[in-house]
């Protein structure tokens, strides 16, 4: 579904030249993680992702010229095409990993997030780090598009402000999904991230909280971005999927 520069700035509070120049932009040829989509921006979580970063960086200080160079624009997509080759066409995650490295060789400016991820996905095997992973591990499958950024002029301490707001946003669109894919993931036996928080109406509740967690630290750089997801998820707790679990009068297994 198309997204436009108007809901984009609007709705979620993203600069306008930011969400233009994604909104604008053309799918970039046979990248695996585009697989046969027409638009550069749509509803989903996955691509919906890229300008919110963007405008984080942008707001922490970045000039658009640093983020709007097209060896970084192109670069990131190249990481995202790794990570599309993973989903779609089976490839191991070490071989995406060691994609990640060949892509960004050369181009390294920012070396503590090297370094901190260096340390996270190498040493640490992508287990949590003093720096870098949540302690809900499913909520850290999208780290590795960290890479991508590595090649922009953030010191250490404005990098580590970053990094909070993006567990911040990658917790809330992994965990509002699974929140409310809940029930039906408990039924395929698909991974979900509740699960990892016990069993029951007692989990979704925790997850609920660290949602609202989330939709707070956003909320100190976007406002708007925190007031959307809060709109949504209280919505879902009003009347949608989430509601029919939480009235249910017997336990969830």
């Amino acid at each position: 579904m198309f997204i436009s520069t108007r809901f984009l700035s609007d709705r979620l509070g993203i600069d306008k030249d930011i969400a233009a120049f994604f909104v604008d932009r053309e799918v970039p040829a046979g990248n695996r993680y585009w697989k046969d989509r027409l638009l550069y921006i749509s509803r989903g979580n996955g691509f919906l992702f890229i300008p919110v970063v963007y405008d984080f960086l942008f707001k922490l200080g970045l000039p658009k010229e640093d983020l709007f160079e097209s060896g970084q624009v192109e670069r990131m997509e190249a990481i995202l095409h790794s990570a599309g080759k993973v989903e779609y066409d089976l490839m191991a995650g070490a071989e995406h990993l060691k994609e990640c490295y060949t892509i960004m060789e050369g181009h390294v400016v920012n070396k503590w997030l090297w370094n901190a991820l260096d340390k996270y996905f190498r040493q640490n095997h992508g287990g949590p780090t003093e720096d870098l992973g949540l302690p809900l591990l499913p909520l850290n499958r999208a780290d590795t598009f960290l890479f991508s950024i590595c090649d922009l002029n953030l010191d250490e301490g404005t990098t580590r402000n970053f990094l909070t707001y993006w567990y911040a946003l990658m917790s809330s669109f992994l965990m509002m999904d699974d929140v409310v894919d809940y029930d039906d993931d408990l039924k395929k036996g698909e991974e979900n991230a509740v699960t990892f928080l016990g069993e029951g109406k007692e989990a979704l509740l925790k997850a609920i909280d660290i949602l609202r967690r989330d939709f707070t630290t956003l909320s100190k750089i976007n406002p708007s971005l925190g007031a959307h997801f809060s709109g949504i998820l209280d919505k879902e707790m009003a009347g949608g999927s989430i509601k029919l679990i939480l009235d249910r009068k017997e336990s969830i297994k």
